[in-house]
């Protein structure tokens, strides 16, 4: 193999041509405009600088051409040995090549390096950026990776995963029936507790969190329509006498079944509460209980004496010790409905 290297020993204008072959022509030579001493001299110093930066942060030069450079006097042939290094585009190469005034050309090289240098800069960054990401997720897979092992040898993880698998099943089930920021909060908890170590004292906390609201009957709702008749007829079959409340109870009840038929949903401020007041023992339970086997719906009883703390009732927050549900998530899991 034979290496041939050519060098070009000057800028030429072709002015008439002479043959084809072999190929010659009568050329004239571009000169550059003279440029100063002490400007040239300034110019070529801050080149010289900017070469080195750039240098520094990629691999354009060689130590060899970089001390040619910075030893060079010639400043037109140092701006075409950069030029020949520097990754530039055709129509770019070809501005410089036409341009006389050495002044501009050793100003817009300059600016060449420059947006060469902060090119680099940001590319090395970006790369930077990328290698600490893919570290940082080799390293969490590794660990995981040991982690997971050693669960197996304690025979604690494949236990833990059965559960989680359990939990995602339940919740997928259940999805199509709740409101979505409580399907986002529930599998939000779930995949911590997938990640948090089993010995860490928040897991326990966590998977009874997760336990107790699977176990709200999202999906069971009663679809029993309001029938006054049946209402009447239970409340009379089962309480003799009581004529002013149950006559009360049909009415109320009456109303909720024509807004039923008629299509007409209460809006949320025009919700009626049905009362029912009196000393113990003269039959409010009982005629609760009356509706609700009319309605066939569950009947819930949150007994509020000795109720010292509104939290007992709507539930405790999570971060304080042996936490418990609220009353009212209690009955509705044990009502086994979400309509009781």
């Amino acid at each position: 193999r034979v290496k041939i290297l050519f060098q070009g020993y000057a800028k030429g204008k072709i002015i008439e041509q002479v043959s084809n072959k072999p190929l010659e022509a009568k050329i004239e030579l571009i000169k550059e405009d003279f440029l100063e001493g002490t400007k040239k001299e300034a110019l070529l110093e801050v080149l010289k600088e900017k070469v080195k930066n750039l240098a520094n942060i990629s691999h354009y030069f060689s130590p060899d051409l970089l001390r040619t450079i910075e030893e060079g006097f010639d400043a037109s042939r140092i701006c075409d040995l950069i030029l020949n290094t520097v990754r530039i585009k055709k129509q770019v190469a070809y501005e410089f090549f036409v341009l006389t005034d050495l002044e501009q050309k050793l100003v817009k090289l300059i600016d060449l390096i420059a947006q060469e240098i902060e090119a680099n800069k940001i590319q090395k960054e970006i790369k930077n950026k990328v290698h600490s990401r893919i570290d940082k997720v080799n390293k969490e897979y590794f660990l995981k990776e040991q982690l997971r092992q050693i669960q197996k040898e304690l025979g604690s993880d494949t236990q833990k995963e059965d559960e989680v698998r359990e939990y995602q099943k339940r919740l997928e089930l259940k999805k199509k029936f709740m409101h979505e920021d409580a399907y986002k909060e529930i599998k939000k908890q779930i995949e911590k507790f997938e990640r948090i170590h089993q010995d860490n004292s928040e897991a326990s906390m966590i998977q009874t969190y997760i336990e107790t609201a699977l176990d709200i009957p999202f999906e069971k709702i009663s679809k029993k329509k309001l029938d006054i008749k049946e209402v009447s007829k239970q409340l009379n079959h089962d309480h003799y006498a009581l004529n002013k409340p149950k006559e009360r109870i049909e009415e109320y009840f009456a109303v909720r079944e024509l807004l039923e038929k008629r299509k007409i949903a209460e809006k949320d401020g025009a919700k009626v509460i049905l009362c029912l007041y009196g000393p113990p023992g003269v039959g409010k339970t009982s005629l609760a209980n009356s509706v609700s086997k009319a309605l066939k719906r569950e009947l819930i009883r949150i007994a509020l004496g000795g109720l010292e703390d509104v939290n007992e009732l709507r539930g405790h927050r999570r971060t304080y010790i042996g936490a418990m549900p609220g009353r009212i998530t209690q009955g509705l899991i044990e009502a086994k409905q979400i309509n009781p």
